[in-house]
């Protein structure tokens, strides 16, 4: 995802059904206007959709979106 030509990105792994997403990246100059609960929640529908469960080593997830988005946390498993 891109907002004012800067790059906004999720790493993760996939295993076995699973998707592992260990870093939400959000410029510095961009955080704080809603672009990682965007980009996280793209995710989560993604795995939603297909039957994918998420390992959520991102301490954003944890701290932050899970709080915001309870409906996702049925996908969650642990590590």
């Amino acid at each position: 995802m891109f907002e004012n030509d800067r790059e906004i990105f999720v790493e993760y792994e996939m295993q076995g059904g699973k998707m592992s997403i260990f870093e939400t990246y959000v410029p510095l100059e961009l955080r704080g206007n809603g672009l990682a609960d965007r980009v996280i929640l793209a995710a989560f529908e993604y795995c939603e959709l297909h039957g994918i469960q998420v390992i959520p080593t991102c301490t954003y997830i944890s701290e932050v979106f899970l709080k915001r988005h309870q409906e996702f946390s049925h996908l969650v498993v642990a590590s």
